[in-house]
């Protein structure tokens, strides 16, 4: 079966909005969380490295990624932020305002005048991931 190539395109948001790409990975040792926004030129305004040592399982990692970008976003006063990441599961709930996951995540997301939770495919959210 030939494999369809994927198109692996980092996407401008719109002027003024600030993008927070987020992943996570967990492992025996503890989590280590990668952090990046960039502005709608692609700049990078700020990365952040973060390493746990706790254990967890990844959709936790994940969501603990999610929060430091949106700590990371709040430090840079950023008002209209687009935050991606590979965890479709918690995009998921997040988009669903009946299922909060947490009162805290959405508490954090009503400190933007404008911000969505966006899933991107894993393999295309490379500088997060690296």
């Amino acid at each position: 079966v030939p494999r369809v190539p994927r198109i692996c395109k980092w996407e401008k948001p719109s002027e003024g909005v600030t993008k927070v790409n987020v992943d996570a990975s967990a492992n025996a040792n503890g989590i280590s969380l990668a952090i990046i926004a960039r502005d709608s030129d692609g700049f990078v305004l700020s990365e952040k490295m973060v390493f746990i040592n706790r254990m967890v399982n990844s959709e936790w990692a994940e969501l603990d990624a999610l929060f430091e970008g949106f700590r990371l976003a709040q430090s840079l006063n950023s008002d209209k932020v687009i935050f991606e990441m590979g965890c479709a599961c918690i995009v998921n709930r997040f988009r669903k305002q009946k299922e909060d996951i947490t009162i805290l995540g959405h508490c954090m997301l009503d400190s933007f005048s404008k911000a969505d939770v966006n899933w991107v495919d894993r393999g295309c959210n490379k500088l997060a991931d690296s």
